[in-house]
Order: structure tokens, then C-alpha cells, then sequence
């Protein structure tokens, strides 16, 4: 890669502008770890996304980043052809950020030093008629929409949670309350029949007492007719 084509402005506009995805996948593919991150992910990135780029921009990693970028450019002719493209057709092709970012990284992994400078004059041209401007400032609130999109899908998800939390404990609290009615029914059950039990005890006693009173006075009549 030529000096050119490995303008570190453009580079760090590329990286600045592309999604989160890509800085990953790039951060995995040459092994770049941020210190104090055992690996950069989705979770993380926003945190440490301005150190993660400061480290791409090194010399040595950008070369990787050119190479592997040119490597995948070369297995998309659809992506390639750009490079044979002048500056007014390049700017005939721009309709997004993302298409400039797509244009630039064509160019500057190119290894063709003539790519390179195409590339410089192709983004000054978009920043000297403010069409850059434009498109980042449209860039910016469509990626603030997203990212107000992807807090309300949070959002979303932890209530979801909570109502899952508080569905499960409602239905352990009814399950808790099934369970203690069976225990009191069965308690019931069990003291109704005791208390039938000692009813019927009693009735047995009431009986043998009446019996015995029974037997006493025939005793007596007996007794007092053996007396006579």
C-alpha cells in the first residue's frame, strides 16, 4: 500500500462512520484487544470505540486493516468497480454516508497509488460543495434514531422481564396458596374425623356409664331383696 492510499484522515473518517459490526469483525480479524477488555464486543464498543479507532489507526494495524479490506473488495467485482471510476462518477454514485465510506474503502485499499488520490479528491470535493455535510448530519439522526430505537427495545425488553418475573411469582404465590388450601382441607378432614371419633367416644362412655348405673341399682334391688 502506498503512502497515499493510506491517508489516516480518510481512514479515521471511515472508521468513525462505519457501524459497530465492522469495528468489530476488524478488531477480531487482526487481534486488536483494548486494554483493560478482554475482547471488543457490542456490549463494550461504545465505551471504548475512540481508543479501539486511535489503535487501528497505527501504522502497522492499518496496513492490516488495508489488506484485509482489499481482500474482500477483490471477492466483490460489484465493490472493485470503483476503482475504475472517475471523480464526477464516483459522485454520481453517492446517495448515503454509507456509499462514500463504501467508495473510500474501495480506493484506499487499493494498491494502485493513483486510487489513493482519487480518493482525496473524491472527498473534497464532497466536503468542499457541503454534500458531506449534509450527508453526515442525516447520518447522525438516523443513527440517533437508532440508537433512541435500540434504548426503547431495552426498555421494552426489561419490562417485558419484569412482567414475566412478577407473572411467575403471582403464579407461585397462587401455586403456594392451592398447596396450603389442599394442606387446611386435609387438616379439616383429618379433625373433623377426630372430632367425630371423640363424639363417638363419647357416646360409647355416656352408654357404659348409663350401664353401669343400670347395673348398680340392680345390685341394690337385689341386695335388698336378699335382706328382706
Amino acid at each position: 500500500m502506498t503512502s497515499t492510499s493510506m491517508n489516516r484522515d480518510l481512514w479515521k473518517w471511515i472508521f468513525e462512520a462505519a457501524p459497530d459490526e465492522q469495528l468489530i469483525s476488524i478488531a477480531k480479524a487482526i487481534n486488536v484487544s483494548v486494554p483493560g477488555f478482554r475482547e471488543v464486543t457490542a456490549k463494550n464498543l461504545p465505551r471504548i470505540r475512540s481508543v479501539l479507532i486511535s489503535m487501528l489507526l497505527d501504522p502497522k494495524r492499518l496496513l492490516k486493516v488495508a489488506k484485509l479490506t482489499n481482500e474482500r473488495i477483490r471477492r466483490h467485482p460489484e465493490l472493485e468497480q470503483w476503482r475504475g471510476q472517475d471523480v464526477t462518477g464516483l459522485l454520481s454514485l453517492v446517495h448515503s454516508l454509507d456509499d462514500v465510506r463504501h467508495i473510500l474503502e474501495s480506493l484506499l485499499s487499493s494498491e494502485d497509488e493513483d486510487h489513493g488520490k482519487r480518493a482525496e479528491a473524491f472527498y473534497e470535493e464532497l466536503q468542499g460543495t457541503g454534500r458531506l455535510q449534509s450527508l453526515e448530519e442525516a447520518w447522525k439522526k438516523e443513527r440517533e434514531s437508532e440508537r433512541q430505537e435500540a434504548q426503547s427495545e431495552v426498555e421494552r425488553r426489561q419490562l417485558r422481564s419484569e412482567l414475566e418475573d412478577l407473572r411467575n411469582k403471582y403464579e407461585a404465590q397462587v401455586k403456594a396458596v392451592e398447596k396450603l388450601k389442599v394442606k387446611l382441607h386435609e387438616t379439616q378432614t383429618k379433625l373433623d374425623a377426630a372430632l367425630k371419633l371423640v363424639e363417638k367416644q363419647s357416646r360409647e362412655r355416656e352408654r357404659e356409664k348409663k350401664n353401669f348405673h343400670e347395673r348398680i341399682r340392680e345390685l341394690e334391688r337385689t341386695l335388698v331383696g336378699f335382706e328382706l
